[in-house]
């Protein structure tokens, strides 16, 4: 590891982000092709990985979990995505139940659900798209109704990425009537209980491994003390895991706010890494201009470094620097 990605990390930081980097190249990576391939859940990985703490890495330690701020979890989920991008996407949609569970719920829902999640042994998912609204929230259809001290939930929930899998969700569902302000709410549900229902794991372009589900609430019933929040308060916190965090009540360490746009870009980080990587070990032995390898497929790999821009910018590049 070069001294340029330590330069502003701490011993801590530069610790996690070793052990994260290792547990993925040894545990993750040897199996993620064929995974991929087949469209495999990585149960046995999960275990390992939950096992070394990092499926808990936002969660107390006083709940079971790893207690890591928010950059040092941001570094292992790129070195897990450099393994294997499905599997960060699951890692991360996990973790942010927990931030989200840790910031908006109560002290009994934080006992009962935490240790789950951070232990790994409930998966955690988000059911908020639906088939006719993706990031339009506002426009959910999904209900949730008294009854009996009880909310029955019914709709459909569309690409939910660890859905069919899950135990643990949280399910965002209206509880006012069209057009008033506070119309949703956020429930925690069980996807282990009658109603919940996966229709189908979809067939994507990629990630794979990560599976992504169409699920159906079919008089799903939840009780009232799983309401997170207030009735008819569950849209800011939605657009906080939406967003940077901050509207949902909290960023970066603070509880409330999964900072999701700062996940996928360290997940897109990893990926990048992954890319470098394979094309340096696919040029290493060829020299610029060889037969078979274009001056073009050269610079586009050398400009995936940031080292090498610079060079390439000024027309200084030879084509080696990718392999140094």
């Amino acid at each position: 590891m070069s001294s340029a990605e330590n330069a502003f990390l701490s011993e801590q930081e530069i610790l996690v982000r070793e052990s994260a980097r290792r547990l993925a190249q040894e545990v993750v990576a040897p199996t993620a092709a064929e995974r991929d391939r087949n469209s495999v859940w990585p149960r046995e990985e999960l275990k390992t990985v939950a096992e070394a703490g990092f499926m808990g890495m936002l969660t107390p330690q006083a709940y079971g979990g790893s207690g890591l701020s928010f950059v040092e979890y941001c570094l292992a989920l790129e070195e897990f995505a450099a393994a294997d991008g499905g599997f960060a996407t699951i890692m991360h949609v996990h973790n942010s139940t927990g931030l989200v569970l840790r910031g908006h719920g109560t002290e009994a829902q934080q006992q009962r659900y935490l240790p789950e999640i951070a232990s790994g042994r409930s998966i955690g998912a988000f059911l908020l798209s639906e088939p006719h609204a993706g990031s339009d929230t506002a426009a959910l259809r999904t209900t949730a109704r008294r009854e009996n001290g009880d909310y029955v939930l019914n709709g459909t929930k569309q690409w939910i990425s660890n859905g069919s899998e899950a135990g643990f969700a949280f399910a965002l569902a209206a509880t006012g009537e069209p057009g008033s302000r506070n119309r949703f709410s956020l429930f925690i549900v069980n996807p282990k209980a009658p109603g919940y229902k996966a229709l189908r794991v979809e067939n994507k372009l990629g990630q794979h491994t990560a599976h992504t589900a169409q699920i159906l609430l079919e008089n799903l019933r939840v009780p009232a003390e799983d309401l997170v929040g207030e009735e008819g308060r569950g849209y800011a916190k939605v657009l906080g895991l939406l967003s940077e965090g901050h509207r949902g009540g909290g960023g970066g360490d603070r509880p409330g706010g999964a900072g999701g746009r700062h996940q996928i870009r360290q997940g897109a980080r990893g990926l990048r890494q992954a890319y470098f990587n394979s094309a340096s070990r696919q040029l290493r032995p060829r020299r610029y201009g060889h037969a078979g390898r274009s001056g073009a497929a050269v610079h586009v790999a050398c400009s995936a470094h940031e080292r090498c821009r610079p060079a390439l910018h000024q027309g200084g590049c030879d084509g080696q620097a990718v392999c140094q």
